[in-house]
């Protein structure tokens, strides 16, 4: 949901996800190449699979992607596809979006900003649409 600006106010949209590691690491043991195909990018695959937890990247990224539907405001309907969000890391831990498709046509010149956490347990996104 947006928050209604006041004149001369820009309107902010804002979404938010956790979602426990366990889960998607059983969805990636169940479904393996299946799923991570179907809702991750090969660039998101490719970083996770280097890492020494990649269950943690995998639903850090999950988390990311719904935190942004959430914020857009469709879930995945209206022509959305999970592969329209490519989360990427600037080379200094710091996350962004790359989007493409019906994802980017829906947050047209809007600035995105993402937050990411996760423990061994719990991974959580912070999706600011300004």
């Amino acid at each position: 949901m947006g928050i209604t600006p006041k004149a001369g106010e820009e309107e902010i949209q804002v979404g938010i996800d956790l979602v426990e590691v366990g889960r998607v690491q059983r969805l990636i043991e169940k479904w393996g190449e299946r799923f991570k195909r179907r809702v991750f990018t090969d660039g998101e695959i490719a970083f996770s699979e280097t890492l020494k937890n990649k269950y943690q990247s995998y639903a850090s990224r999950f988390c990311a992607k719904e935190a942004l539907l959430k914020a857009i405001g469709t879930g995945l309907s209206h022509g959305v596809r999970w592969k329209d969000m490519e989360v990427v890391d600037d080379g200094r831990r710091k996350p962004s979006f790359s989007l493409e498709g019906r994802v980017a046509e829906l947050v047209g010149e809007r600035r995105v900003t993402l937050s990411l956490s996760h423990t061994s347990e719990y991974a959580t996104a912070i999706v600011i649409l300004s």
